[in-house]
């Protein structure tokens, strides 16, 4: 981490959760220590380098979370929770529809 934000021209490092998580072998464990403790290790190479960190968030506490852990640039959605809940919502409303 620290080299990669020690690279001239890289203003921003991006932490994907969901696929660092998978990474880990913890999917979609937000809350999971290692993957917190890889949020805190980004947060101080970027720290060091002087330059931004950001993350992905779903809710307004998570995003409060990431930014007091030092994120600048926070993504309040998450693209799969949109595609899931958007499946779910027409599953539902075929089910509600009787088809003859």
């Amino acid at each position: 981490m620290e080299e990669i934000a020690a690279v001239e021209g890289v203003d921003v490092l991006f932490v994907g959760p969901g696929d660092l998580s998978v990474s880990y072998g913890t999917p979609m464990e937000f809350r999971n220590p290692t993957l917190l403790g890889a949020m805190d290790r980004v947060a101080a190479a970027v720290a060091k380098a002087g330059k931004w960190w950001g993350t992905t968030t779903g809710t307004p506490e998570a995003a409060q979370e990431m930014v007091d852990r030092g994120a600048r640039m926070i993504t309040c959605v998450v693209d799969h929770v949109f595609l899931l809940q958007g499946f779910q919502q027409s599953i539902q409303e075929f089910r509600l529809v009787s088809l003859k």
